[in-house]
């Protein structure tokens, strides 16, 4: 919540279940969950692959999943954050 207020993201919902699994963040208007992945939880082919599959089944509902990397989070969040912005401003104009 914080990283959205400091880089003027709407606030989304965390923590939610959507299609029977937790995402850690989704704007409803925007149709968007975000994912923020480190290596040490994704470094194994079932990982990837449960992933791809989530993604997938957000995708058959109309949602867009952008999956974020904590490290460059962390590092270049300005870059991160207005990546973002212009993710969801274009999903708001093609709404």
């Amino acid at each position: 919540m914080t990283f959205c207020r400091t880089h003027g993201l709407p606030i989304p919902r965390i923590n939610v279940m959507m299609f029977g699994h937790e995402a850690d963040a989704v704007f409803d208007e925007e149709k968007v969950i975000v994912e923020i992945d480190t290596w040490d939880t994704h470094n194994s082919h079932q990982s990837f692959t449960s992933d791809r599959k989530r993604d997938a089944v957000a995708a058959e509902h109309g949602f867009l999943t952008v999956r974020l990397i904590a490290e460059l989070l962390a590092s270049h969040p300005k870059d991160e954050a207005a990546s973002l912005l212009r993710t969801l401003a274009n999903r708001r104009i093609r709404g």
